[in-house]
C-alpha cells in the first residue's frame, strides 16, 4: 500500500549523500513525490518501480505548464534528460563518476558538450564544446560536506577576457537533502544537504540574477517538511511503500 504523507512515519529515505544518488531510491524507500505551496502544486515528481525518478512537471494554477522525462542506464545512473526539444546524455566512467555531458537540440542540429576532470574523487573542472570546437570552462567550488557552493561557467576568446556565461552560488544547512531537482540543477553539481542560499546568474537573462535565502522545518530525521523562502511558503510531501 502506498500513501502520500508529510514525513511522519519510519522508513529509509532517498539520499543525496552519494554521487548518483540524488535521483533514486532503495526498494523500501519514501520519495518526494511534490511540492506544494497554499495548497496548489508547485512541482510534481513520477517514479517507476525502482523508486528512480522519470518525470517532473512543473505547475501554473494546478496546470502543468512545463514537463522533463529522465531515464536510466543498467546501474540506474541517469544516462538522459529529455525537455523542450532537447535531449542531454550522460556518460560515466567504470567507478561511476560523470565524465561528460552531451546536450543536443536536433531541431537546428546544434550540440553542446562538457568533459569533466576530476581532483580528490570529485569534478574540479569542466571543458566545454559547442558543436565540435572547444568553447570554454566550467570552475568548481565545495563546502566541507561536498555541495557544490560554486559553479562558474565560462566562455574563452583568444586576446580576450574569459566572459562570464552563467554562475551558480550556493550555501547549505546540515540536514539531509531528499532529491536534487535536475530542473533546478545542473548534472555536475552535487547536492547532499539543503540549499539555504540559492544564486543563479544567467548572462542571456534579460532580469536580474534569481536569488533567495531559504529555512525549512525538518522531520525527525532530519528531511525537510516546509521551507520559508521570502514570503513563501513551500511543503514538502512523500511517498512510502509499506508493502513490505
Amino acid at each position: 500500500m502506498k500513501k502520500i504523507i508529510l514525513f511522519c512515519c519510519l522508513a529509509a529515505l532517498i539520499s543525496c549523500q552519494k554521487e548518483g544518488s540524488e535521483y533514486t531510491g532503495d526498494s523500501d524507500s519514501r520519495v518526494l513525490v511534490a511540492i506544494m505551496e497554499n495548497d496548489q502544486m508547485v512541482i510534481g515528481f513520477m517514479y517507476d518501480s525502482l523508486n528512480r525518478l522519470i518525470r517532473s512537471d512543473n505547475y501554473v494554477n494546478d496546470s502543468v505548464y512545463y514537463s522533463e522525462t529522465y531515464q536510466y542506464d543498467a546501474k540506474s545512473r541517469m544516462s538522459r534528460r529529455i525537455y523542450s526539444g532537447f535531449t542531454e546524455t550522460y556518460e560515466y566512467d567504470r567507478s561511476g563518476d560523470l565524465i561528460s555531458v552531451l546536450l543536443v537540440y536536433l531541431a537546428a542540429d546544434k550540440e553542446w558538450k562538457t568533459e569533466y576532470q576530476y581532483s580528490r574523487n570529485r569534478i574540479s573542472k569542466g571543458i566545454t564544446y559547442y558543436d565540435g570546437e572547444k568553447r570554454g570552462y566550467i570552475d568548481f567550488k565545495y563546502d566541507s560536506n561536498g555541495n557544490t557552493i560554486e559553479r562558474s561557467e565560462y566562455t574563452t576568446t583568444e586576446g580576450q577576457a574569459d566572459f562570464l556565461d552563467s554562475q551558480f552560488r550556493l550555501t547549505f544547512d546540515e540536514q539531509l537533502c531528499p532529491l536534487k531537482n535536475p530542473y533546478v540543477y545542473p548534472a555536475d553539481i552535487t547536492l547532499k544537504n539543503n540549499p539555504v542560499y540559492y544564486y543563479h546568474y544567467l548572462s542571456v537573462m534579460s532580469s536580474p540574477p534569481i536569488e533567495y535565502h531559504s529555512r525549512y522545518d525538518y522531520d525527525y530525521e532530519g528531511y525537510p517538511i516546509r521551507e520559508y523562502r521570502g514570503s513563501r511558503v513551500l511543503t514538502y510531501h512523500y511517498q512510502v511503500d509499506q508493502s513490505f
